[in-house]
């Protein structure tokens, strides 16, 4: 184990010419060993950490005093008319003998199902509305900047910021990066996140990816949405139960991940949260 601990138990069994259940056991009576899932993580270069960890201490200034209330995140997710399924624990009861009969249930995916991507914004103090956008328009830009920053975006955040201002949060997919989208977000919104605060790449520090996403993907998964209009009135459903209170606990955690992104001089950290 201490020479590789990918090792499945039925090799070393093998190897070891014994029973893989009499391995097991010395394993985790003898040893003290456990079994864990392997964490996922984006890869990260080195010149990509040594980033993060600047850009991490920045924002660590920058979310002080207060401020933390004042940004707004935002990213963008495709969903589709399928059920999401956990492969690990999504499970069937069956008696013995009958895994592989007609009685058994199959996971049915089709290779390009019908979907929609989703845009929304969270803050400490409440949530955008949910904005649908048709898959064709994602990677154009005049697009995104007006069914999202004109359109949604540049009213909502006036009614709820009022004239205080906020700092704007966005990742770099081609349609934010482009120069007329960047352009219009510093006209638009003064306290918006260029590349010199927010470092691509950085799901793990996005509110959205650490948790917003999961919970929305819980409320609507395990069922079959026979239009898209009826996957749209379940993200819709499920987003307008999000409390202002789960926004600002969501949020909060947005401090503690940037100084464990610290502590890790900019490499991955989920997995020791």
């Amino acid at each position: 184990i201490h020479q590789n601990k990918l090792r499945p138990i039925r090799k070393m069994a093998k190897q070891l010419k014994i029973s893989p259940q009499s391995v097991g056991r010395i394993v985790k009576r003898k040893l003290g060993f456990c079994s864990y899932k392997l964490a996922k993580a984006h890869f990260l270069s080195d010149e990509s950490k040594n980033k993060r960890k600047r850009l991490a201490k920045r924002m660590v200034r920058l979310v002080a005093n207060g401020r933390l209330e004042r940004i707004l995140f935002t990213d963008e997710k495709i969903f589709s008319i399928q059920p999401l399924h956990n492969h690990q624990n999504h499970r069937q009861l069956l008696k013995r003998g009958l895994k592989n009969t007609f009685v058994a249930n199959l996971m049915v995916r089709k290779h390009f199902p019908t979907s929609i991507m989703v845009w929304g914004g969270i803050c400490a103090t409440g949530k955008t509305p949910l904005v649908f956008l048709e898959r064709s328009v994602k990677i154009k830009a005049e697009n995104y900047q007006q069914l999202v920053l004109k359109d949604v975006l540049k009213p909502w955040a006036t009614n709820h910021f009022g004239q205080a201002g906020f700092s704007l949060q966005q990742d770099w997919a081609p349609a934010h990066g482009a120069h007329s989208t960047l352009n219009l977000c510093k006209k638009l919104f003064p306290g918006f996140w260029d590349k010199t605060i927010w470092r691509s790449n950085s799901p793990d520090l996005n509110p959205f990816d650490y948790s917003v996403w999961a919970i929305l993907e819980d409320k609507i998964s395990m069922k079959t949405y026979q239009t898209v209009d009826a996957l749209k009135a379940a993200l819709k459903r499920a987003w307008d139960e999000m409390t202002v209170q789960e926004c600002a606990t969501i949020v909060s955690n947005f401090p503690k991940r940037l100084k464990k992104c610290i502590e890790v001089d900019g490499g991955n950290f989920e997995h020791l949260l």
